[in-house]
């Protein structure tokens, strides 16, 4: 691996692990105010402080190491939490939007959500995260389709997704070929 997208994703990772651990620092304080019945005084902050940082761990090791596989996605488009791309593709919309639907209803973890007339919505699930998959196709000519592809987070506070919509573009382009 080079030095510089080593660096890049080690930073990545730690600054993943402050902020779960700081999304986890509330929750833990009330579940010790529950349990402390509200007494602050008997509640340590280091304690706090510990089991947040405990608890954040596996959110944060099980994400980096389950997307460490799209390494060599560039690193333009490794944190970007929304991807929207547009593609020309010479087929016809139609059959290019049902093409898709067929070679992603085989994917395991590609979920159907609903299709209005030129638009398609997935869910994909990642380990713990879920993406919604957007596409739309925009019949230019009879043999060309603009087709474009929104991949974003169901929970919209990630901003770290480790390439994870970029695969999911890439998942829907390959998509888009035929058998």
């Amino acid at each position: 691996m080079e030095p510089n997208r080593f660096l890049f994703k080690l930073s990545a990772i730690l600054l993943q692990y402050i902020f779960t651990t700081i999304v986890f620092i509330p929750i833990v304080y009330a579940v010790h105010l529950v349990k402390y019945n509200f007494h602050t005084e008997e509640i340590v902050f280091i304690r706090i402080l510990f089991f947040a940082v405990a608890f954040a761990l596996p959110f944060v090791v099980a994400n980096a190491f389950s997307f460490a596989k799209f390494e060599h996605n560039e690193l333009t488009y490794y944190l970007k939490p929304k991807q929207k791309h547009t593609v020309i593709i010479d087929k016809n919309a139609s059959e290019l939007l049902k093409t898709t639907v067929a070679n992603l209803s085989e994917k395991p973890f590609w979920k159907f959500i609903e299709q209005s007339e030129n638009t398609v919505h997935y869910s994909v699930k990642n380990i713990i995260l879920n993406d919604d998959v957007f596409i739309t196709a925009k019949p230019i000519s009879d043999t060309q389709t603009e087709l474009t592809l929104l991949s974003k987070p169901k929970l919209a506070l990630l901003f770290l997704d480790y390439g994870r919509n970029y695969q999911n573009i890439i998942n829907v382009l390959l998509a888009t070929k035929s058998n």
